[in-house]
């Protein structure tokens, strides 16, 4: 006599689990495995969540080389309309009257330079009107030798 006496069989959902279960406890109740219910749907929430991030990427993918292919169409553009102007504006005549005048902006690069070291040691001031005061007292005092170098 098979399966007398076994009412309900907790099983995994494997179907040749079920085949047997079936042949040997014919009259039982079969109950599915919660673990193996909550496996499942996880791996099929798994499975749509991955989909969807497939689209996702490909798609951000997609807009990100149609973005690069305009941005290197523009810059060739902007390449081609601004070639005479390059041509005409940085010729040797302009880099060669440094050699005859001697002017350069290194002192406007070393206060740049100042400038930009000073917002970096003050970098997360929380006031900001008291920041700027800061800056323009700090720079807007020049010495004699500040002047005598500017003139």
């Amino acid at each position: 006599m098979k399966g007398i006496g076994v009412q309900s069989i907790t099983r995994d959902l494997s179907q040749s689990y079920d085949w047997f279960c079936r042949q040997v406890f014919y009259n039982s109740l079969h109950v599915a495995d919660k673990f193996h219910i909550i496996k499942h749907l996880l791996d099929a929430c798994q499975d749509v969540r991955v989909c969807y991030r497939q689209e996702l990427l490909t798609d951000k993918r997609l807009k990100y080389e149609a973005f690069k292919k305009q941005k290197h169409a523009r810059k060739q553009a902007l390449k081609q309309k601004n070639q005479p102007f390059i041509a005409q504006k940085f010729t040797y005549e302009i880099i060669l009257n440094y050699f005859v005048k001697g002017d350069t902006n290194a002192f406007a690069e070393s206060v740049n330079g100042k400038i930009q070291r000073f917002i970096m040691t003050n970098q997360g001031t929380r006031d900001t009107e008291f920041f700027y005061f800061r800056l323009a007292k700090h720079f807007s005092s020049t010495s004699k030798w500040d002047l005598a170098k500017m003139g």
